[in-house]
């Protein structure tokens, strides 16, 4: 008796722990440069030979960063990590949007590959210590990561929409710059979010 009163309150306290988390996930995810990206870098002067190279630096620096990443954000702070991604997309879209050059702009992508690597694994881990601080066991978390996995693509396809549309009445550059409050907002739902202390 006493299981079916307290079940339903403990799973309200996990909705309104996770929701903060589903909004950041929600802003990182207004990317409204990615449908137009590839304009805007013929625009500045991109070749095969640059595209290249970008490509390759971005490779090479993801799996760098990961794992640190993951050490930083067992030992320091899941949600202090999800912010810094936060804020590698920020500045990605800001210099992005302000590049002129193929150097700057493969800059914009550096920093877009140290977001991926500080975001992958992290928020995971951030749900699973949440739904266990909060059940006391696992259960459920593919439940819980599959919805951070909708909002991800829900999100992603909406921004791809826009973003087009944008581009096509004004500019593929300032799809750059407008992506940049949704990052800065991610930030301040991440700061609403109720980091669990497991680790």
């Amino acid at each position: 008796m006493v299981a079916t009163t307290v079940e339903p309150s403990v799973h309200r306290s996990l909705r309104r722990r996770l929701l903060p988390l589903h909004i950041a996930v929600a802003l990182q995810g207004f990317m409204l440069w990615v449908p137009v990206e590839k304009l805007f870098m013929n625009e500045i002067g991109f070749d095969a030979a640059s595209v290249g190279v970008m490509a390759a630096a971005y490779a090479a620096l993801v799996p760098l960063v990961e794992i640190p990443s993951g050490i930083l954000a067992d030992r320091w702070s899941r949600r202090g990590v999800l912010i810094v991604a936060s804020t590698a997309l920020m500045l990605t879209s800001l210099v992005g949007g302000l590049s002129n050059s193929v150097p700057l702009y493969i800059v914009s992508a550096l920093f877009l590959a140290v977001y991926f690597a500080m975001y992958s694994g992290t928020m995971e881990a951030a749900v699973y210590d949440t739904l266990l601080e909060e059940t006391g066991d696992s259960d459920g978390f593919e439940r819980r990561i599959g919805r951070v996995r909708f909002v991800e693509s829900a999100t992603l396809v909406a921004s791809s929409l826009a973003g087009g549309v944008l581009a096509g009445l004004t500019t593929p550059r300032l799809t750059y710059f407008l992506t940049v409050p949704f990052a800065l907002a991610s930030i301040v739902a991440l700061l609403r979010f109720d980091e669990p202390q497991l680790h």
